[in-house]
């Protein structure tokens, strides 16, 4: 009897420190919600702002809180810092938009828990929100038409249209009767229906996207900054090669695209640079620094990537086996990636750069297409992955950008005269347009506010 008591007396005291310990680590990783806000990084021309308690002309440095306006004027521009709450935000000419929610909460052993709402009456914003939100946050932008949830992404969302450049997008109508849609990188929704868009009609919203994260300059500005771009090359390289008619033409337009979008936006955050504000000033030179630093390897990368997606997506969509698609898409990335390195070292003799730093630029490309067969392999792996699930082009290019490792860091690469940089056009002449819908004649998709 005597050991019966003892051993239940045991036994209650260990579910007791079971149930201490357990209610110890609940309350361990729970937190209050904080309030956040956004800062205003960048005004260009007029804008206002307006709330319950104050009203007047939008300075930077202002802080918003959940509850404020901002309203820009033609020809204007704003660009706020979101912080936890979804990084960087443009709201672009003749716009009016509203914080309605910016709250999150931190944990010890994951990401925030993210609530970010906005409501924009006016005009159009670019969002990009390079650290990926946790599943359990929520980012909401609400239009006339509807209300666009987005999660880790590049979205342009307003009155005429919501359009992912990446990632995805969950739109739900506000009339009645509407469906909801789903759509990812390369999409749009238009009148309540989803369209696809080309690479060159989202080149404005990368442009702006860019310029955004450049002028919401912080700690980690740099490395936010060199992912976008390569995200943007990637996946408007693989958007426009994937209407390739052969693996060997994807091959092609993937290494020009990449190219092409990565001297664009290198271009755009040099025009960031020269017009960021004091107080950000030196912030944005190191970012600008570092992205061009490591121009040569993004560019390589991306174009390997783009290349080894859209020539695996080309060969099975033709009836290739799922070994002659893998093989396609493989050498596909292998041969991009050879002959964008080419392209590289050639545009640093052409600029003018000295021995030294062609040698430098020549060590930095070899040592990226060391790396490309592994990251190639993994590329065609996901692709395949996607498609077989039946997913449609948009997601596999959403996908395999999303879980594509970060661009290497080049902090010894000299920079080669960045501002003798020609301007080099994106080959369209093998795209096909998809777009059902006529091409938009108030820029729509194109950039209505920039540097």
């Amino acid at each position: 009897m005597t050991n019966k008591m003892a051993k239940t007396r045991s036994s209650l005291r260990l579910l007791s420190g079971l149930l201490f310990t357990g209610l110890a680590l609940l309350f361990s990783n729970t937190a209050s919600a904080v309030e956040g806000y956004a800062i205003v990084r960048k005004v260009q021309g007029t804008a206002t702002f307006s709330s319950a308690i104050d009203n007047g002309n939008l300075e930077v440095g202002k802080q918003l809180v959940a509850g404020f306006s901002v309203s820009t004027g033609p020809n204007s521009y704003v660009d706020l810092d979101l912080g936890e709450n979804g990084d960087a935000l443009r709201i672009e000419a003749d716009s009016t938009v509203k914080l309605t929610e910016l709250t999150f909460q931190r944990y010890r052993k994951s990401r925030p828990t993210v609530k970010t709402g906005m409501e924009v009456s006016r005009g159009h914003v670019v969002a990009n929100v390079v650290r990926k939100l946790s599943r359990s946050s929520r980012y909401r932008i609400k239009t006339p038409n509807g209300v666009a949830g987005i999660r880790g992404t590049c979205v342009r969302a307003g009155v005429t249209a919501i359009v992912a450049v990446i990632g995805t997008v969950q739109f739900t109508p506000l009339a009645g009767g509407g469906v909801a849609l789903t759509i990812t990188g390369g999409s749009a929704v238009i009148n309540n229906q989803a369209v696809r868009v080309t690479a060159t009609q989202t080149q404005g919203i990368v442009t702006q996207a860019t310029q955004s994260t450049v002028n919401t300059a912080n700690a980690q500005t740099a490395a936010m900054v060199q992912q976008t771009v390569q995200q943007f090359a990637q996946a408007l390289a693989t958007q426009a090669a994937s209407q390739a008619a052969t693996p060997q033409q994807a091959t092609q337009i993937a290494a020009q695209t990449a190219a092409a979008v990565m001297q664009q936006l290198t271009q755009a955050i040099q025009q960031a640079a020269q017009s960021a504000p004091p107080q950000i000033q030196a912030q944005v030179q190191q970012a600008v620094q570092q992205v061009q630093q490591a121009a040569p390897a993004t560019t390589v990368q991306a174009a390997a990537n783009a290349a080894a997606t859209a020539a695996t997506v080309v060969a099975q969509n033709q009836g290739a086996t799922q070994a002659q698609a893998a093989q396609a898409g493989r050498a596909a990335g292998q041969q991009a990636a050879q002959q964008t390195a080419q392209q590289q070292v050639q545009q640093a003799q052409q600029s003018g750069g000295t021995a030294q730093q062609v040698q430098q630029v020549q060590q930095q490309v070899q040592q990226t297409q060391q790396t490309v067969q592994q990251t190639v392999q993994q590329t065609v792996q996901t692709t395949q992955q996607v498609m077989n699930s039946g997913g449609n082009v948009n997601q596999v290019v959403t996908t395999v950008v999303e879980s594509t490792p970060p661009p290497p860091t080049a902090p010894t690469a000299p920079t080669v005269n960045p501002g003798q940089t020609p301007t080099v056009q994106v080959n369209t002449q093998n795209q096909t347009v998809v777009d059902t819908t006529p091409p938009p004649t108030t820029g729509i998709l194109g950039n209505t506010g920039g540097n």
